[in-house]
């Protein structure tokens, strides 16, 4: 079975290992091929490229940006994309600026609270921005929680003391950008958008497909978005999600997509 994992995380966003390491590990599991998508950010692109070329496995360039529709928070990938794109760089700088900014105004938040860290001690965690989870990385370090989760749990996360709301893109630009960009649209884990007639309306953008595969869903809800992509003319992807977590190894080399399933203009520009 050739499989490809068509969502992954690296060092250059919220994961933890570098492109290279992630290609080597697609290639210890047996994958056919990989994505890294990182989170508005496609600063690892190059060095996977570059990497994968020397390797038996297919590399698809891909992104992750977090967007609005409305209220509701959407994720979506693009696939494909030209990542030296110029107006692409453009938009990724500024919502690096954005990211660094608001790792910034937590950390204040966190001092006003009695918490001695600095800027400089999330910076070693991440080779290109700096996000929540790095500096829950810090505060466990120094001895402030057990664990990330418990940073989040307790300070991090929306309603907690340290939260700082994050600059998104809205969806229809999101999908506009990754066009120009020569991509494709994917709308990720559509299991966790909490209004689901959102993908309908993403659909009437011009999205381009939907993540049915995904270790957050079981298989009854991959058979829905299976029958709902079909339904909205939309192709179909898979990934893990994958960012390094222990708890990530568990779905890293299972969950993806099979090649005969994948649309080609996924793998070919």
């Amino acid at each position: 079975m050739k499989l490809l994992d068509l969502h992954t995380h690296s060092s250059y966003s919220d994961g933890t290992y570098t492109p290279s390491a992630i290609v080597d590990l697609a290639l210890r599991k047996g994958l056919y091929g990989l994505s890294i998508t990182d989170h508005d950010c496609v600063d690892g692109i190059e060095e996977a490229i570059e990497y994968a070329k020397h390797k038996n496995i297919v590399f698809v360039p891909g992104i992750e940006f977090s967007c609005f529709y409305g209220e509701e928070e959407i994720h979506i990938l693009g696939y494909n994309i030209d990542h030296r794109h110029t107006t692409l760089l453009e938009i990724t700088k500024q919502l690096r600026n954005a990211r660094l900014d608001r790792a910034r105004q937590m950390i204040e938040k966190l001092k006003d609270i009695g918490f001695k860290i600095s800027f400089d001690d999330i910076k070693k965690y991440n080779l290109n921005s700096a996000g929540r989870p790095h500096i829950g990385q810090a505060l466990v370090e120094r001895g402030y929680a057990h664990s990330v989760q418990e940073t989040f749990e307790k300070y991090l996360s929306k309603g907690m003391p340290a939260y700082v709301e994050r600059y998104k893109l809205l969806a229809q630009d999101a999908i506009k950008l990754i066009h120009e960009a020569g991509g494709v649209s994917v709308i990720a884990h559509p299991y966790l958008i909490k209004n689901q007639s959102c993908i309908d309306a993403l659909a009437a953008m011009g999205i381009d497909g939907l993540e049915a595969y995904h270790s957050s869903h079981s298989n009854s809800n991959e058979k829905r978005y299976i029958y709902m992509a079909r339904r909205l003319g939309l192709c179909i992807t898979g990934g893990s999600d994958f960012h390094g977590r222990d708890s990530d190894f568990d779905f890293f080399g299972r969950v993806g997509i099979k090649l005969e399933e994948l649309d080609s203009k996924i793998l070919n520009r």
